[in-house]
């Protein structure tokens, strides 16, 4: 990971002294990220157009582009964030790709599975997916899995007359997509900032090594 390495090589401090404040750097790196991201995701809608992957394509496609959007977006922040509990790039870039895949993929299964076995699974279910939203991959999932099967299912399913757009469906997903987004990104800085107290920052388990002068830079 490009932010662990430059914390690693000591490229960020070097910013940070040459005049480069915590904000500054971070919005530049969430932009750039963000370029890229976009790449792919530019990347991911021509292969389902390409392969006709009628799921995703129609009145089914901008909500299926609006999720990847704000799936983008929110785990930026939230990788930034993770990333202070490495020290190595490979390890950093390994360890996220599996949690995501954990948060994404597996909490997404247990919700669909809890929504279809009785109702005492069903509340309990409605609890946990308050707790799930934390999770930007599993936002996306559940959404696309939603989108999905509502494109792909025809006039056989129960939510065929509702809007994509529904806060049932994938509102729902959306809105905290987009508050995850703002909650990361204040943490993210509040972590930098907590950062001119090395010795707490590393009882909390974050790898820190603040040079002095940059306390001097917090600000824009």
């Amino acid at each position: 990971m490009k932010v662990v390495q430059e914390r690693q090589k000591q490229m960020k401090h070097q910013q940070m002294v040459s005049g480069m404040s915590f904000v500054s750097y971070w919005c530049g790196q969430f932009v750039i990220d963000l370029l890229v991201a976009l790449f792919t995701c530019l990347l991911l809608v021509a292969i389902v157009h390409i392969y006709n992957v009628k799921g995703f394509l129609g009145e089914a496609e901008p909500p299926f582009i609006v999720s990847i959007l704000l799936f983008l977006i929110s785990v930026l922040p939230l990788t930034y964030v993770l990333s202070f509990l490495f020290d190595s790039p490979n390890k950093a870039q390994g360890s996220l790709a599996a949690l995501y895949i954990l948060l994404g993929l597996m909490f997404a299964i247990v919700t669909f599975v809890l929504m279809n076995i009785n109702s005492d699974t069903v509340s309990a279910n409605n609890v946990l997916k308050y707790f799930f939203r934390a999770s930007p991959p599993y936002c996306l999932a559940y959404s696309l899995i939603f989108i999905f099967s509502k494109s792909a299912s025809g006039a056989s399913s129960f939510f065929q007359n509702e809007s994509y757009w529904n806060y049932n469906l994938i509102g729902k997903n959306l809105v905290a997509m987009a508050v995850n987004a703002i909650l990361y990104f204040s943490f993210l800085l509040l972590i930098e900032y907590m950062s001119a107290f090395p010795t707490l920052m590393t009882k909390l388990g974050f790898n820190i090594d603040i040079p002095k002068e940059v306390e001097l830079f917090f600000f824009l």
